[in-house]
């Protein structure tokens, strides 16, 4: 298992605030009684609940010996919590370069324990190489492609270096990888992008499913979108991109009606992992240029 140290500062606010929340149901008291006993704001519990607002030392401090766990082991285990949701993250450094939205989801990513995601239009970004990255980059975000290639670089990197790595689960349509990204003067990039899908699907934690051309209509064609799940009892992350907005929800009605979505793509449409491997296996062939 994991320290909480990997998750990452996003995870451990979320951790904290969850924490905070359990905490004082477990003492039966309403947020309005924790107002009324630290002479604060109803709307300053809620946000701290929420995580709309960062939990600073004093404001801990006197939820904790509000609760009676200042000194306890659950106290001791929020006050790390606390220390480690206000360290530097790796993606910091990025911050001028990519939306803040995009950036709350690497956050919640690179402490996910699983990732599911369906695409549509290219390969997803955990599963791209280099080369392919740079092309989509140089199409999609000509004036900062260098930092959109680096960080998506970097989360792969950080992700399976983890001593746990999340199950990541793919579904991919099959005009993902018979699209030329680069076009014909660059077909050594599809290449070695599909060479490398087929080397990483063959990773324990790792399945990757593709829906023929001849599964028809599918859900998965109203766009791409990725479901982050969590150890304990996060809730489930919806995070939705285009090139113009990046949306995270909690909400769970969109959560179920896109896992229902994801269900229904492997059970339905998409080719089991060995068959999808083989189909890759044959786009590479055909790729290859005559007589090599």
């Amino acid at each position: 298992m994991e320290s909480a140290s990997e998750y990452g500062p996003v995870i451990q606010r979320a951790l904290l605030t969850r924490e905070l929340v359990k905490l004082r149901r477990s003492y039966g008291m309403t947020q309005e009684a924790v107002a009324h006993g630290l002479d604060w704001s109803h709307a300053k519990v809620m946000r701290l609940e929420s995580g709309k607002q960062g939990i600073k030392k004093a404001d801990l401090m006197a939820l904790l010996h509000l609760y009676g766990a200042d000194e306890d082991k659950i106290g001791r285990n929020l006050k790390e919590l606390a220390t480690l949701s206000k360290t530097r993250a790796w993606w910091d450094k990025y911050r001028e370069d990519v939306s803040e939205g995009y950036l709350r989801y690497v956050g919640y990513e690179a402490g996910a324990a699983t990732i599911k995601h369906s695409q549509t239009a290219v390969i997803p970004g955990l599963l791209q190489t280099r080369p392919y990255a740079e092309e989509v980059a140089r199409l999609w975000a000509p004036d900062r492609s260098k930092s959109v290639v680096d960080i998506r670089m970097a989360r792969q990197g950080k992700i399976r270096e983890r001593s746990n790595p999340p199950e990541e689960v793919y579904v991919l349509d099959e005009a993902v990888i018979h699209r030329w990204v680069g076009g014909e003067q660059k077909l050594h990039l599809m290449l070695e992008q599909i060479e490398h899908l087929i080397s990483i699907s063959e990773e324990p934690n790792i399945s990757l499913h593709v829906i023929p051309f001849g599964s028809g209509f599918h859900g998965g064609l109203k766009g791409p979108f990725t479901i982050l799940g969590f150890h304990g009892d996060l809730e489930d992350v919806l995070y939705m991109e285009s090139r113009r907005t990046c949306e995270i929800t909690f909400d769970p009605k969109s959560v179920a009606a896109c896992q229902q979505v994801f269900g229904d793509l492997i059970e339905n449409h998409a080719l089991d992992c060995g068959r999808s491997r083989a189909k890759l296996k044959q786009v590479l062939e055909d790729l290859r240029p005559k007589g090599k």
